[in-house]
């Protein structure tokens, strides 16, 4: 009996053996290294591909002009009489107010209505004083003019950093309105004090 139960051991160790080595061993390891540096590979390839299709069109949108000349010479015109005797990020803080104000309800919708609101009532009754103080608009340092024509151009496309936080008011130290008191305070950049 011992004989028979060694023997019926060993047939089916012989089976099993004979079982598994015909069944398809699976891959070495070799094989899937190479597997997985193939997919992480694809999976990069794809990736970059993703990302260059993105900046371009990034590119594409910002070569897209979103104002017309008359609203880039507003806007210029503001960043001029309010910022001329600040710094380059100065000027570029006022020229986010008025970007800012476009997007917010309360305001005209283009950036000239921005800049002339309050139409031509007296001083101080209108949202730039430059733009209803009786005098010439027109600037009168080309170095500074040039500026704030390429401010504008720069600020004004998609994507532009707003170093105010998304101020849409300002006022220089001489002055202390009263609705300075009641609005949130977002920067201050120069001798310009921004606020939401």
């Amino acid at each position: 009996m011992p004989t028979a139960r060694r023997f019926l051991a060993a047939t089916t160790l012989a089976l099993t053996v004979a079982a598994c080595a015909t069944e398809p061993a699976g891959p070495t390891p070799e094989e899937l290294a190479a597997q997985q540096i193939a997919a992480l590979e694809q999976a990069r390839a794809a990736e970059a591909e993703r990302e260059r299709a993105k900046a371009e069109e990034a590119r594409r949108l910002a070569a897209i002009p979103r104002f017309n000349d008359a609203d880039m010479r507003c806007l210029a015109l503001a960043i001029y009489w309010e910022g001329k005797s600040e710094s380059r990020q100065g000027q570029i803080a006022v020229a986010h107010v008025v970007l800012n104000r476009l997007e917010d309800a309360r305001f005209p919708h283009t950036i000239c209505g921005v800049v002339q609101d309050g139409g031509t009532r007296p001083l101080h009754q209108c949202q730039f004083s430059w733009w209803c103080d009786g005098k010439s608009d027109n600037p009168t340092n080309a170095a500074q003019w040039a500026e704030a024509q390429q401010i504008a151009r720069e600020e004004s496309r998609p994507g532009s950093a707003d170093p105010t936080r998304g101020a849409l008011y300002f006022h220089n130290g001489t002055v202390k309105p009263n609705w300075a008191r009641v609005r949130a305070r977002t920067a201050q950049i120069g001798r310009h004090t921004f606020y939401r």
